[in-house]
Formats: structure tokens, C-alpha cells, sequence
């Protein structure tokens, strides 16, 4: 009898581990370079396929398997020092640390890379690593007034919210509210800016930093160069939106220089006359690699005041603070049963 035709009776009479296997796939490899307050980084790769940029999970708290939350990033971020040293370029990961965890916890971040051909999945060298952060602030807190200003911004509690009030927050001072809803602009050149019809000044954008604000899908509105001339110069936006309790939702901001007011703008401005936020304290649900959402990192908190109109016109502080957390919880039942239907 012919070999060919007998090897496969043999195989199924005695099982598979009677044939020789083939070699073992390798794993993936790669390391986190830092999980920091602001950025969890590093780099990954699967030498079975060298060139192509894999993904990576990243878990909040906990193991895989454990029930932590986690995002998946995908490790193609170029970086020259990786070109020598591994053979290629496209392999480096960078993520935003959601600002929900942010409230001086230990947490273990488990980083683990996804083998490209569906093998087994590495933790990679130095993870885990805690992170426990509490931000120091700097420059000014500029109130978010009334849940249209945030839904217009589309703020987002586990990337943009610290959880609590940060020690800090009590060295800044107030600064004019937040603008009401975004206002992008750009000239004859491709600078798109901010026009903060509060503060009045124009402030430029890049497009990472459009992203990282949500402002991806914003309208951009042409006009003249003439008239955007007449804006002051502002500070550019900073890389990402940071919200704190303090006394009232707030936004930290770089202090701005003085503008001046125009005459006749279209601009929206801020709504004044209604009752602001109030706090719960950080919120948490399930991250993902969108940006839309982020690690679960829940945490209580406690009701504050709503602080007083800058415009020196408020209701009564009873109905005031009634409204605000009103408001409040509502958004906070909203964004938690949003959470659990994604989980």
C-alpha cells in the first residue's frame, strides 16, 4: 500500500500527536514604556508578521479574565527608534489616560498584545504598572453652565471628568463662564481657531487636538480675514478637555488675555438665568478605543451648590440648587444606564 494513502488511516486511528506538528507559532512581544497621569504608552509586535501593527488591550484595575474594563488600541503609531532596533516602524501605542481615574486610587494596568494569527495573548515586559494620580491644576476655572453647554461640547465624564475636586482647584480662580456651544472658524489659511465668544479671543486648533475635544465632526464656518483680525489672540485650545467640581462643573483653562467685544457677532455666547451642575462625583463605564467612552472607574461623591451667576443674576438658592441637582442626577442616570447597556 502506498505511504500517502495509509499516513491519513493512521493519523485517525492513532490521533493526531502521533504525526509530527508543525513549529509553534511565536508570540507577540513588546513593552509599556509608561502608564502616567496624562499617557499610557509603549510598543508591540508579532514576529510572525513583523511589518503589520497588531492590537493591544489595555485593562484598567485588574487581569484579563478578572471583570476589569479595558480598550483596545492598535499598536501603529510610528517611531524611529523602533525601526532599527525591531526591523520595523509602525508598532508603537499611545493612549490619553482616562481622566476617571484620576482620583489618587492604585490601580494595576494590565497591557496585553493580541497575536495576529489568533494565538495566545501576551501581558507585555513591565506590565502591570499602577497608576494613582491626582492632577495639579493650573490656570482658571471657567464654569460649564447648564446641560446644553455640555451636551453641545459633547463632554464626555470618563475621558474629560476628574473624579472629586482636586486640592488644587481651590488655588485658581474663576474665570469667565465656558462658551455655551463651539464656534470653529477659519480664514484664507488653514489655521482653523476657536472663536470664545465669552472671553472673546480666537484660538487656534490643531486637528489632534480637534479630535481630543470632539469637535471632529463640527461644522468649520469661512470667513474673512478681515473680520477674523478683529478677534484677540488667544492661547491655543489646550491638548484635551479637563472638567472638575468645583462649587459647579467646571473647565480648566489657561487664562486669556482681554478681548473686546464685537459689535453685531453672530456668536451664541453663554446662557445665563438657569441653575447649573451639581456634583456626584466621577462616573465610570466601559472605555473604548473611539474615544466615546473609557474605563470603568466609578466613585461617590457629594452634592455641592450651584456657584452664582457671573452676570450677578440668580433664582433663589433654593430653587438654584434644587435645579442643579436635578440636573445632575438625571445626566448621571442617563450616562449610567447607557454604561450598563454597554457592558
Amino acid at each position: 500500500m502506498d505511504r500517502k494513502r495509509w499516513l491519513p488511516l493512521v493519523s485517525l486511528i492513532l490521533g493526531a500527536s502521533a504525526l509530527p506538528q508543525a513549529a509553534s507559532a511565536a508570540l507577540p512581544v513588546g513593552y509599556v514604556d509608561a502608564v502616567g497621569c496624562d499617557t499610557i504608552a509603549g510598543w508591540a509586535q508579532d514576529p510572525d508578521e513583523p511589518e503589520k501593527s497588531i492590537d493591544v488591550h489595555v485593562y484598567f484595575g485588574g487581569p484579563a479574565g478578572s471583570g476589569a474594563p479595558a480598550i483596545a488600541l492598535n499598536a501603529n503609531v510610528h517611531r524611529e527608534d523602533l525601526c532599527t532596533a525591531i526591523g520595523s516602524c509602525l508598532h508603537g501605542y499611545y493612549q490619553p489616560t482616562p481622566y476617571s481615574l484620576l482620583d489618587g486610587v492604585a490601580r494595576p494596568m494590565h497591557v496585553y498584545a493580541i497575536d495576529s494569527m489568533g494565538g495566545p495573548n501576551p501581558e507585555l515586559g513591565s506590565s502591570p504598572q499602577n497608576l494613582a494620580c491626582v492632577p495639579v491644576l493650573t490656570g482658571n476655572l471657567r464654569r460649564v453652565f447648564g446641560a446644553s453647554t455640555y451636551d453641545n461640547w459633547s463632554f464626555d465624564p470618563n475621558w474629560d471628568l476628574v473624579p472629586g475636586t482636586p486640592p488644587s482647584a481651590a488655588e485658581l480662580a474663576a474665570g469667565a463662564d465656558w462658551p455655551s456651544e463651539p464656534r470653529l472658524v477659519k480664514g484664507s489659511l488653514e489655521t482653523v481657531y476657536l472663536l470664545d465668544d465669552v472671553a472673546w479671543v480666537k484660538r487656534p486648533i490643531a486637528p489632534t487636538v480637534m479630535a481630543a475635544w470632539h469637535l471632529s465632526a463640527t461644522p468649520v464656518e469661512a470667513i474673512a480675514d478681515e473680520e477674523l483680525a478683529l478677534w484677540t489672540e488667544g492661547t491655543p485650545l489646550r491638548p484635551r478637555p479637563m472638567l472638575v467640581i468645583s462649587g459647579a462643573l467646571q473647565l480648566v483653562d489657561d487664562v486669556q488675555p482681554q478681548g473686546t467685544p464685537l459689535p453685531n457677532d453672530g456668536g451664541g455666547g453663554s446662557a445665563e438665568g438657569s441653575g447649573g451642575f451639581s456634583n456626584t462625583g466621577g462616573m465610570g463605564g466601559e472605555a473604548s478605543s473611539s474615544g466615546s467612552g473609557a474605563a470603568e472607574a466609578g466613585s461617590g461623591g457629594e452634592n455641592v451648590e450651584p456657584a452664582a451667576s457671573s452676570s450677578g443674576c440668580s433664582s433663589s438658592a433654593d430653587t438654584q440648587a434644587a435645579h442643579g441637582r436635578a440636573s445632575w442626577l438625571l445626566l448621571a442616570l442617563g450616562l449610567t444606564v447607557a454604561l450598563r447597556k454597554r457592558r
